[in-house]
């Protein structure tokens, strides 16, 4: 599979600001910092910063000019024009803004009309015949500055929901398709328009269930690929946690590991649990020390077997309740046997919780089939034995769950 390198602007836009800065130590122990905040053509800053002491907190607010608008913070990835910044490290801001209507200068206003007519097309079936003219419009664009991009996509998503269908779309020139400007461009551009977009959808029902577990595909999808090629997107870590965070702390106990999902929850929620799961999961895998909170957060039970699992393999079994104790106890027994630098699994689940197992993203990951270890029925179904192969009974759980981890062994 090809891969991509992931290239994200410096401004990136979400729900908190990370700086990783020397500081200074005045005579008497005092710790400062200086932050320094400026605007680019187009527009002002109510504050151009300054040396302050460590812990202060300021608000700055971008001011456009008549006949431009803020369009994002280059240093920051904030997406408010008012923004309040805790200062713990030396901060360089700078506030961007672009004129009013000049997206159909750039672009020119038959083509966008076309591009989101494509984009809506997408959003229901892939047509190949639309994948060929958007892909067209990102190739002849690729050398417009990516502001500009992020103003493209705003105004799409203020309409239009980032479903199943676009995102299955749009993963293919973001990673794989159309060189590193278009993919540059891309990931920039969708993400930081899908963190707006987000910012309003704090409660899932059905009528948004799909753009927000779309949307949670999309951080999975960025996750894996920025692990996948040793590159450290803090930005991107931060901004799915963040946003999981919001999910858990505003669907009550839903998101509890423990909480057993009825019927008509496991329709609603099933797949966005398991999906926000495998997120914390790959976090957690990529930075013990800075993710691990998540356990926390979803509260599993410290005396779980669960809690051993994942403690001791950093691996997070959801199974909405439905396994054993012994089968739980054999998960933790092969991971014994298969140790975390010999696969890339940090989560897995059964189908009796979700409805497709096959489109999570994640770092690694499988589905188990909706059975329990049991001693009294054994198998030796399984794709059956070699001819040369003496057949023999054994657990079904067993058989499958070792069949699943081996996809995951380097």
């Amino acid at each position: 599979m090809e891969r991509y390198s992931l290239k994200l602007l410096p401004f990136l836009f979400g729900f908190i600001l990370i700086f990783r800065c020397s500081k200074e130590i005045s005579e008497n122990g005092t710790v400062n910092f200086t932050i320094d905040v400026s605007a680019e053509e187009g527009g002002t800053v109510s504050n151009q910063g300054g040396t302050f002491t460590q812990g202060t907190t300021i608000t700055i607010a971008a001011v456009p000019n008549d006949g431009y608008e803020f369009v994002g913070w280059e240093g920051s990835n904030e997406i408010e024009n008012e923004i309040t910044v805790l200062i713990n490290s030396n901060i360089k801001l700078r506030a961007l803004f672009i004129e009013v209507n000049i997206l159909g200068e750039i672009f020119g206003d038959q083509k966008i009309e076309q591009l989101y007519k494509s984009l809506k097309i997408l959003s229901e079936d892939w047509i190949q015949n639309e994948v060929n003219l958007t892909n067209e419009f990102f190739n002849e664009f690729s050398f417009v500055d990516t502001k500009y991009w992020v103003k493209l996509f705003n105004d799409f998503f203020e309409e239009n929901k980032l479903t199943s269908s676009l995102w299955n779309y749009l993963q293919y020139p973001m990673f794989y398709w159309l060189g590193d400007e278009v993919n540059y461009k891309l990931q920039n551009s969708v993400l930081m328009s899908l963190q707006k977009r987000l910012k309003s959808i704090q409660q899932i029902n059905f009528d948004t269930k799909e753009e927000v577990f779309s949307s949670l595909k999309a951080f999975g999808a960025f996750i894996k690929f920025s692990f996948n090629n040793s590159k450290e997107d803090h930005y991107i870590y931060r901004i799915a946690e963040n946003y999981s965070k919001i999910l858990i702390n505003s669907h009550g106990v839903i998101f509890n590991f423990h909480h057993e999902l009825n019927e008509s929850e496991v329709n609603l929620f099933g797949d966005i649990k398991a999906q926000l799961y495998y997120i914390l999961s790959s976090l957690s895998y990529i930075d013990y020390e800075l993710y691990s909170g998540f356990i926390d957060l979803i509260k599993i039970d410290s005396e779980s077997i669960e809690y051993e699992i994942f403690l001791e393999h950093r691996v997070l079994v959801y199974h909405n309740n439905f396994f054993s104790s012994k089968t739980l106890n054999l998960v933790n027994e092969v991971f014994q046997y298969v140790p975390a630098e010999y696969h890339n699994v940090v989560g897995f689940t059964h189908s009796g919780c979700i409805t497709n197992p096959h489109v999570f993203q994640s770092i690694g990951g499988f589905n188990v089939f909706d059975i329990n270890t049991n001693e009294s029925n054994a198998t030796n179904a399984e794709n059956g034995f070699p001819n040369e192969v003496a057949r023999f009974d054994s657990d079904l759980f067993y058989i499958v769950f070792v069949h699943e981890l081996n996809h995951n062994v380097d």
